[in-house]
């Protein structure tokens, strides 16, 4: 689709698409190529990108549980800011589309001639300063809530509002590290438990951390939770996790499906869930997470789950992150079975395979498609592999011959006793 439409001049950019693309779409509006680009606000900020003219079609945008809500003035003028930028052009236009002259006046009002919201610090949220309250007692910057104080007095947050709130929200913040065995107060100084270290260094929520603690806890307990789809849901309860979007037609789907999974689930982890619409998000992801590691074709997931190709790789960018999370702290409180398994699951996502494939995609150049196709023609292990020539892995479906002495060559480089083991 992008490469019709690129041959008229036109493309589409958003986060959907992987980075390749999108930049690809960049560089050559700006060399002249591509002469028009329809883009989500994914253009708006952050990207160099000028244009001579901006058209908004829309001033309003889906938002999940509040239906279409008006953008912020600070967006229009981030989108309208695109056309004609210092020293790419003397001229720029932006248009804003009314369809009625009522709206006219109301879109001239609102926006056009309106100012911006006022920029407010996001440290300023609860998560954001668990985060920043823990990283700064086990970096050893601060010790006590006067330290956290005197080390915001110097942020954006602390010009904003140095409220009694926030005082109250930090307070509240040591309570819940200290109850959570996070920190630890060593006569009037707090300082951070081997938990909280670990923690601090994978640069999580805490909250997430809260979760994932719990989570394997309860895996260790209960033997039967134990499936690639039961640590899926562990990591997609994480709130570091971006759960897929939820609309009606996927109540009836979701349903069967977690009916069908009820005991891999993790019961006290979706117990504590109260907003419907994020219990259903989160059994959607573990969903989709569970099809791309059973090799389901990556266009079927974009169609049934309404995502992008961009969108699946930076959601497994993120599950990997939080999959190495559990890992360490698996290691941490020495869960070794466990462990074993969220590092091979950890292999499954990164590739999209079944369990019977990781060891053919530890070999560079070997993904979800090339490795099936050598498993059909039953090259099933790395020793197999070792025993054919050049002229037989060349007639496996997409393995060329460049592929084919690049395998030969990564075996020719394991050692006898490395191949025996695997």
């Amino acid at each position: 689709m992008l490469a019709e439409s690129i041959r008229d001049g036109a493309a589409f950019h958003h986060a959907g698409l992987v980075y390749q693309q999108r930049k690809l779409i960049e560089d050559n509006f700006k060399n002249g190529l591509i002469k028009v680009i329809c883009s989500t606000p994914t253009l708006a900020a952050g990207v160099n990108l000028p244009a001579r003219r901006v058209i908004l079609r829309d001033y309003k945008r889906y938002e999940m549980g509040l239906g279409s809500v008006p953008i912020r003035v600070f967006e229009y003028k981030q989108c309208a800011g695109r056309a004609g930028r210092p020293k790419y052009d003397t001229f720029g236009e932006a248009v804003l589309m009314a369809k009625t002259n009522s709206e006219l006046n109301h879109l001239l009002e609102h926006y056009v001639h309106a100012k911006p919201e006022p920029l407010t610090s996001k440290l300023g949220t609860e998560a954001a300063l668990r985060t920043h309250i823990l990283s700064s007692i086990a970096s050893g910057y601060v010790y006590d809530v006067k330290g956290v104080l005197d080390f915001l007095s110097g942020t954006f947050l602390s010009f904003q509002k140095r409220t009694a709130n926030l005082i109250e929200l930090i307070a509240k913040i040591f309570d819940f590290l200290e109850r959570e065995e996070m920190i630890i107060k060593q006569g009037f100084k707090f300082r951070p438990t081997p938990f909280g270290s670990c923690i601090s260094r994978l640069y999580i929520d805490p909250l997430s951390g809260v979760v994932l603690r719990d989570g394997l806890m309860y895996i260790k307990k209960h033997k039967h939770v134990t499936s690639p789809l039961s640590f899926i849901h562990l990591v997609s309860c994480c709130p570091d996790m971006e759960t897929a979007r939820i609309n009606q037609r996927d109540y009836e789907p979701l349903k069967v499906f977690l009916d069908s999974h009820e005991d891999e689930f993790i019961e006290p982890l979706m117990e504590d869930i109260e907003d419907y619409f994020y219990y259903l998000s989160i059994v959607k992801t573990v969903q989709m997470f569970s099809e791309w590691i059973n090799e389901e074709k990556e266009e079927i997931i974009c169609d049934r789950f309404s995502v992008g190709p961009g969108d699946i790789r930076r959601c497994i960018e993120t599950i990997d992150w939080l999959i190495y999370s559990a890992v360490e702290l698996a290691r941490l409180f020495e869960f070794r079975e466990i462990n074993l398994s969220l590092e091979e699951l950890r292999i499954r996502m990164r590739y999209g395979v079944r369990e019977e494939l990781m060891e053919l995609v530890s070999l560079k150049g070997i993904g979800r498609v090339r490795g099936r196709s050598l498993y059909k023609k039953g090259f099933c292990k790395l020793k197999d592999l070792t025993k054919a020539d050049l002229k037989e892995l060349t007639k496996v479906p997409h393995i060329g011959e460049a592929i084919a002495r690049a395998i030969k060559q990564q075996l020719s480089n394991l050692k006898t006793e490395e191949l025996s083991t695997v």
